[in-house]
């Protein structure tokens, strides 16, 4: 069972863990006023707006949401792991700048964190087919997060 808080630390992952910027064009294609090189960055955005996250500002130093109320939550972007296709995951170290809590989120393909947390992905299922070969076979991909909060000694080393 999960619970409110893990839901909501879960959807302000999603909202600060991408590569997407907010527009202010009216007559704009991106989607819901975002663009990002990914599909799946821009849904997962729209996924924790609708959620009651909005992005309202990225820059390469701070990221600001818009919460359900309106109130904005600033967040000083310390450092970003860039997705990479070898790594197949990407980060932020952020800092809330209301409460000073560093974290550090990433992201990435199930293939890289499955191993970490096996107790999140059983090796079998139905008949003895793995769960990655199940989803594989039906066009299927996985994400998953994790995050850590660190103190500021660690933060800065990091």
């Amino acid at each position: 069972v999960y619970t409110a808080a893990a839901i909501t630390e879960a959807v302000l992952a999603i909202a600060l863990c991408h590569n997407v910027s907010p527009v202010e064009c009216a007559s704009t294609s991106s989607a819901d006023g975002f663009q990002g090189a990914s599909p799946d960055e821009l849904a997962l955005v729209q996924f924790a707006s609708r959620c009651g996250l909005t992005l309202h500002a990225r820059t390469p130093h701070s990221i600001v949401l818009s919460g359900p109320d309106g109130a904005l939550r600033h967040f000083e972007l310390l450092h970003e792991m860039p997705f990479s296709a070898e790594l197949k995951r990407m980060g932020v170290l952020l800092r809330d700048v209301a409460s000073g809590r560093i974290t550090f989120y990433v992201k990435g393909a199930d293939t890289v964190g499955a191993h970490r947390n096996p107790a999140l992905w059983p090796p079998t299922c139905h008949a003895g087919q793995s769960q990655r070969a199940m989803r594989a076979s039906r066009s299927s991909r996985s994400l998953l997060g994790n995050l850590r909060w660190c103190s500021a000694s660690k933060g800065q080393s990091l």
